[in-house]
């Protein structure tokens, strides 16, 4: 099974339009502390997994995806990627 890891810049936001909006279950988060969480709202959270019939899905913010992968550092933090971004840059 694939499950996606997707990038996302807010959290809280990201947790509830995937719980509130889409009806995903929210398994698991980790905080900034790396403790294991399984309630809140996302706040402090930098990795969450959620489920929705078998299938997951999981989140990880910016800045920890920075800290996991070598390639990219202070100066050069994974960009936002997506048509949404690309309006606002262009606007």
């Amino acid at each position: 099974m694939i499950i996606p890891n997707l990038m996302v810049t807010d959290m809280v936001r990201s947790i509830g339009f995937y719980r509130d909006v889409l009806g995903m279950t929210v398994t698991m988060m980790v905080s900034q502390e790396k403790q294991v969480l399984t309630e809140g709202d996302g706040e402090g959270v930098i990795f969450a997994t959620l489920d929705w019939t078998g299938s997951q899905l999981m989140l990880q913010t910016v800045g920890s995806l920075a800290e996991e992968l070598p390639v990219f550092n202070v100066e050069s933090k994974p960009a936002r990627s997506g048509w949404i971004h690309s309006l606002r840059r262009d606007s």
